[in-house]
């Protein structure tokens, strides 16, 4: 369990935003481990065809047996809906020290594909992210989007007709939060004491959290990744749609 101790201004602070580079280093998640995300087989299933064409040696070293995944593919989003471009763009400046520290802090060691000159594995990385973004993401952002919009939308209701408190208990049974203290209680059986100390506390929906994340680095800006709702519903409104004849 990671606590995220919060004081007043702290409080005043909380947001929501998406990040579709975040979304893609989640989802890298589902493509190598797809029966842990029942909810986006349908997803799975589509891109399949695809999944040669992709860099997959370096995609599958950014996630771990554990499914952790290397916080340099998992930032806090910037704005309430960043743009990929913008994210990319500010990975291609990761120092040799960061891309290290990340890696390491996921895997214990510096897998094969990120050994070498740190130019080319930086622009490696860059070019298999937006490959895998074109070809197995690009076609279903809108639809991704309008889920997690959607569940952003429903957490402001809650907040304004219950309290904040209703809102961020409700994102996952696995996350709490008493007005101070912000807990996500994750897999690993060790307990960390984060003070938020004036960073703020993103709260991130995402298509590829089963119950809830944060970052592997607890020096990391305050982020909780959680599941957005609806997901399911998605892909039977795909399925209906498609099935739907044309014409009168």
């Amino acid at each position: 369990m990671i606590r995220y101790v919060l004081e007043p201004t702290d409080v005043s602070a909380i947001r929501f935003g998406i990040s579709p580079l975040s979304e893609l280093g989640l989802g890298l998640r589902a493509i190598r481990f797809p029966d842990a995300y029942p909810l986006q087989r349908p997803w799975r299933d589509r891109i399949d065809p695809v999944l040669p064409f992709l860099d997959l040696e370096l995609l599958h070293a950014l996630v771990d047996d554990r499914r952790f995944v290397a916080d340099f593919v998992n930032p806090r989003p910037a704005s309430p809906l960043a743009v990929l471009d913008d994210e990319l763009a500010v990975l291609r400046l990761i120092t040799p020290r960061r891309l290290r520290h990340d890696l390491e802090s996921v895997h214990g060691h510096v897998p094969e594909p990120f050994r070498g000159d740190h130019d080319r594995v930086v622009r490696r990385l860059v070019d298999a992210l937006a490959a895998a973004w074109k070809l197995c993401f690009a076609p279903y952002w809108p639809r991704m989007r309008a889920v997690m919009q959607a569940d952003i939308l429903h957490r402001g209701r809650v907040a304004s007709s219950s309290g904040l408190g209703a809102a961020i208990g409700g994102l996952s049974p696995h996350v709490s939060f008493d007005g101070r203290h912000l807990d996500v209680r994750l897999r690993s059986p060790l307990a960390r004491l984060r003070p938020v100390r004036g960073e703020g506390v993103t709260l991130v929906p995402s298509m590829f959290v089963t119950r809830a994340s944060n970052p592997v680095d607890d020096d990391l800006p305050p982020t909780v990744m959680y599941p957005a709702r609806g997901q399911g519903a998605m892909w039977l409104v795909t399925r209906r749609t498609a099935g739907r004849r044309c014409g009168p």
